[in-house]
C-alpha cells in the first residue's frame, strides 16, 4: 500500500473528485493520505476453487462504480 500512496501522492488526478456547487460541477483535489489495500485471504480454499474465488471477485470489482463526488479514482484489491 505504500507503492500505491507514492503513486497517489505524485499524481492530482488519483485524488481528485467532484462536487457539485450551484449547479455546477467543481473539481475538489484531496490530501495524499493513506491508502488501505484490501486483502482477501485464500489460502484457506483448496487449490481448485482458488482460481474461481478470485476471477468471482474481479468480476465483481470491475461492475461496482465509482461515485466520482466521495470515491479516489483507483482502486486496488
Amino acid at each position: 500500500s505504500k507503492s500505491f500512496e507514492q503513486v497517489i501522492a505524485r499524481h492530482e488526478t488519483l485524488r481528485t473528485t467532484f462536487r457539485e456547487i450551484d449547479g455546477e460541477p467543481v473539481q475538489v483535489i484531496g490530501s495524499a493520505g493513506e491508502f488501505v489495500l484490501p486483502l482477501d485471504d485464500l489460502s484457506g480454499l483448496p487449490d481448485s476453487r482458488r482460481e474461481e474465488a478470485v476471477r468471482e471477485a474481479a468480476s465483481v470489482e470491475v461492475r461496482r462504480p465509482f461515485r466520482l463526488d466521495q470515491d479516489r479514482p483507483i482502486r486496488a484489491r
